[in-house]
């Protein structure tokens, strides 16, 4: 079942496989789970890729790659399935960003399809290296910072504030985060080739000195996506 979900996520199925499978979440709890699991998990390949549309020869070449004699080899059809949800696996775990829950946010999704589809770092905010709290992306064709909240919890009497370490400078407050999905602008904020984002803990309204002066809860580095052709 688990196999199935992913490869129903990733598109793999055929359409008798799919349809199949469809009936089966119509009243199966825990395939739906074990889907919403897959949708979670493979969430970070969507927000970072760009939107491509194929070209009508890329769609004849992969037709060529998946349509030939062994076609009705299940063997095979198996075996290919099986590598495309190995290979979205690997592009999850060697980023080192397997994580759930990445999104962009809804309010601005037709500008970021059109300026920032293009997702150019990301920072994956964790407290010495545990589970993700924060996930930030760094646009750098729109100049803006991308804010997911994934594990990190409100703190009624605290502020959580976000900040830029640039190496060699002090830190720079990039405002204060909830529990929500958020655009930052970052035009007078970029992150240069090495930088770190941290979230601190403050007084409700944020740090009245420019620099955290509660302890530093998350941070991590900003690391830069490979290019894409």
């Amino acid at each position: 079942m688990d196999m199935t979900a992913a490869e129903y996520v990733l598109g793999t199925l055929d359409a008798d496989e799919r349809a199949a499978f469809e009936r089966i979440l119509m009243d199966d709890a825990q395939a739906v789970a074990e889907v919403a699991a897959w949708q979670r998990r493979l969430a970070l390949l969507d927000a970072i890729a760009p939107d491509v549309t194929p070209s009508p020869e890329l769609w004849a070449r992969i037709e060529a790659a998946t349509r030939p004699e062994a076609a009705n080899d299940n063997r095979v059809a198996s075996g290919w399935r099986g590598a495309a949800v190995a290979a979205a696996l690997l592009a999850c775990v060697s980023s080192g960003l397997a994580v759930m829950g990445w999104q962009k946010p809804a309010e601005t999704r037709v500008v970021t399809r059109t300026v920032a589809s293009k997702m150019d770092a990301v920072a994956t905010l964790t407290p010495e290296g545990a589970t993700p709290a924060v996930l930030v992306g760094w646009h750098e064709a729109s100049g803006r910072y991308e804010v997911r909240p994934v594990t990190m919890d409100v703190d009624p009497v605290h502020a959580h504030q976000l900040w830029l370490i640039v190496e060699g400078e002090g830190p720079r407050s990039l405002g204060l985060i909830g529990n929500e999905a958020r655009w930052i602008d970052g035009r007078a904020l970029r992150p240069g080739q090495s930088a770190t984002i941290a979230v601190s803990v403050e007084p409700l309204g944020g740090s009245k000195t420019g620099s955290p002066t509660g302890p530093v809860i998350y941070s991590g580095k900003l690391i830069r996506l490979p290019e894409r052709s």
